[in-house]
């Protein structure tokens, strides 16, 4: 059986892709090399904003059971019993960010890059160019959009990939992170 990176886990404990798990912990690996550095930025900030999601609910939870107590709420759900249940892991965006500490190694037991990965990781010329036009453009079409490839010229191949499911969490979300981050900045 083939595995398809577009298929999601239907228990809802995974969204990135097998592909994108193995993109993250090279990005992970190898977070030292100037060429992983950006990258391994933008994964903890990523981890960031889903913690000031859950900080966000939590506080939300707390003021909720202080005005309401267990009443029902005001849209007519369950109040203080529902908010409480969204606190948990299964509303994490990034959840298998949080995760990869699973598969990390210690730093004597990862492998040492080939000669020839070296050379394609610090080669700066028209790297992007020649990555943009391989194959399966549709698979990192989504991430290709949230980040421009051609300022970090990664290998395509270590791009995680967003599935649909995650596409559609984030862009329901979108204005929810900027005021959590505006208010935590504050």
């Amino acid at each position: 059986m083939r595995f398809s990176p577009w298929v999601e886990n239907t228990s809802g404990t995974r969204l990135l892709s097998h592909d994108a798990m193995k993109g993250a912990l090279m990005i992970y690996f190898y977070r030292d090399m100037p060429r992983f550095s950006q990258p391994y930025q933008i994964l903890t900030y990523l981890m960031d904003i889903d913690s000031l999601f859950t900080k966000w609910r939590y506080n939300h939870v707390i003021l909720v059971q202080r005005m309401l107590g267990s009443k029902q709420g005001t849209g007519g759900s369950s109040g203080y019993m529902y908010l409480r249940s969204t606190v948990s892991d299964k509303y994490k965006v990034f959840l298998d960010l949080f995760n990869l500490s699973t598969w990390l190694i210690p730093r004597e037991y990862i492998p040492t890059l080939s000669p020839r990965m070296v050379k394609t990781l610090s080669e700066h010329s028209n790297l992007s160019t020649s990555v943009l036009s391989s194959e399966s453009d549709d698979k990192y079409k989504v991430f290709l959009d949230l980040f421009n490839l051609s300022t970090w010229l990664i290998p395509r191949e270590y791009i995680p990939t967003l599935s649909p499911r995650m596409v559609k969490t984030l862009s329901e979300h979108s204005n929810l992170s900027t005021s959590v981050l505006s208010s935590e900045s504050e």
